[in-house]
């Protein structure tokens, strides 16, 4: 995760405020792993979905307020809408995660995109999308089981038995011992 920390009081003030310092420490926070959800939730064009939700942040960052945990959730449920509806105007149903194109821009694209090539991160294309979803949002955004709750709508509970049927599934298919 690329947090800001204890700073993010005042990026959040300047960001606001139109400070162009500010946004460029957002986006450096979040870009990466918007991308890499993006990505893996199969979006064609990662980048110009973080594009589109870093726009949709820029529009209502007004009516924020809260700590760095509750700005990551909020940019994460744009985020997560914005691939919903995206596949609602498509008419289809993701079926599997595309494979990322182009060349990296930074470490973290480039980390990205060559852990997107291992098996375990096609072993996710065996996951149910929500399953898929909590395991992206809690490993690629880093959100609490709580967040993950908000972006999806649903509660902990919820996300908690979706992880570890996601974990379950998910080490049947590489081969690793399942716990009980």
């Amino acid at each position: 995760m690329s947090a800001i920390g204890p700073e993010f009081p005042q990026v959040l003030a300047a960001a606001q405020e139109g400070a162009e310092w500010a946004w460029t420490t957002l986006y450096h926070s979040l870009a990466g792993q918007l991308a890499g959800f993006a990505r893996a939730k199969g979006a064609p064009e990662p980048d110009d979905v973080v594009g589109e939700v870093l726009h949709d942040v820029a529009r209502n960052i007004q009516s924020f307020e809260g700590t760095e945990a509750n700005f990551r959730s909020w940019v994460f449920t744009i985020a997560h809408n914005r691939l919903v509806d995206q596949w609602r105007k498509a008419g289809k149903r993701q079926h599997h995660i595309s494979p990322p194109a182009g060349t990296a821009a930074s470490a973290e694209h480039e980390a990205l995109q060559v852990s997107t090539q291992g098996p375990a991160f096609r072993a996710l294309e065996s996951l149910t999308d929500a399953q898929r979803t909590v395991m992206l949002l809690r490993t690629i955004a880093d959100l609490s089981l709580e967040q993950v709750a908000e972006v999806m709508g649903t509660n902990r509970n919820s996300v908690k038995a979706l992880q570890h049927r996601a974990v379950r599934q998910l080490r049947k298919i590489l081969g690793q011992p399942v716990s009980k």
